[in-house]
């Protein structure tokens, strides 16, 4: 298991692309910072292992990149508290993610 756990730091700033490339990232915590500017699409590589990505109350703006919903790993994915906008995904809105919503 490999996770990078960086919420509750004040760290601001972009998110590197390069944050991709961590090929066995299972769990990416940076909620409660202040990273701003789009979720970079490279977040979402093809064979990505993610399986929790909390981005919650931070500054990210755009939409809330479609990607995610091809990562089959994926079980939790919580992005409120940011200024992003536009529609949810359909294909993000299933039991298969954030199970607790359907409870």
């Amino acid at each position: 298991t490999t996770t990078l756990w960086l919420a509750e730091n004040r760290f601001y700033g972009t998110l590197p692309t390069t944050l991709g490339s961590l090929s066995n990232l299972e769990f990416l915590y940076l909620n409660n910072n202040n990273f701003m500017g789009e979720l970079p699409k490279e977040l979402t590589p093809s064979g990505t292992k993610l399986a929790e990505v909390w981005l919650q109350d931070n500054l990210f703006s755009g939409t809330i990149l479609a990607n995610f919903a091809g990562v089959s790993t994926l079980k939790e994915l919580y992005v409120d508290g940011n200024k992003l906008t536009g529609t949810l995904p359909n294909d993000l809105c299933t039991e298969q993610i954030n199970a607790d919503f359907y409870d």
